[in-house]
């Protein structure tokens, strides 16, 4: 009876660390750095100081990814994974998209881990669709601006005048 209740006291604390984490969103990409990544689920991050390959491995499963700053792929348990966004380095601590954490999930953490996560994505990526969602209507009308007004007729390269090329484009659409 003792060992049930501790169970069921320790189980959902785990959950709510997860689904706390602390995403950030910078231009329309929500971000969450790794160490914030280790301290939500049972994940061990290898990273040497100046170095951009950092390897992660599940604590209790012992799954492993391999990550490299700036590189649009990872290795997970052996598996050669393309993701949206690279992993990056803000401040000096390496932080991962959600997209790519997604990629990254399915391979490295357990079922339940997993749906923890897609709840925490699934929260944050409401709010930024909530507030992008003016970039996602169609465009109307484009407005072009042949000129400078007046006898200016803006830049010019090799007998070509920036108003001409403006104008002949606007004629083109």
């Amino acid at each position: 009876m003792h060992a049930l209740f501790l169970l069921l006291f320790f189980l959902p604390v785990a959950g709510r660390a997860a689904a706390d984490l602390p995403w950030k969103v910078v231009q329309g990409v929500v971000w969450v750095e790794l160490e914030a990544l280790s301290e939500a689920f049972p994940i061990k991050i290898w990273r040497q100081p100046g170095k951009k390959k950092v390897l992660l491995e599940h604590s209790v499963s012992k799954r492993t990814a391999l990550l490299l700053e700036g590189s649009p792929y990872l290795v997970a348990n052996g598996i050669f994974l393309a993701v949206p966004e690279p992993l990056e380095s803000h401040r000096g601590k390496p932080r991962i998209s959600s997209g790519a954490l997604r990629q990254l999930g399915r391979h490295l953490l357990s079922q339940r881990e997993m749906d923890t996560l897609e709840e925490s994505i699934e929260r944050v990526s409401g709010e930024v669709d909530a507030g992008v969602c003016m970039l996602q209507r169609p465009v109307e009308k484009v407005m072009l601006d042949p000129g400078h007004g007046g006898d200016d007729h803006g830049a010019k390269r090799g007998g070509i005048r920036e108003k001409d090329v403006v104008l002949r484009f606007g004629g083109i659409l």
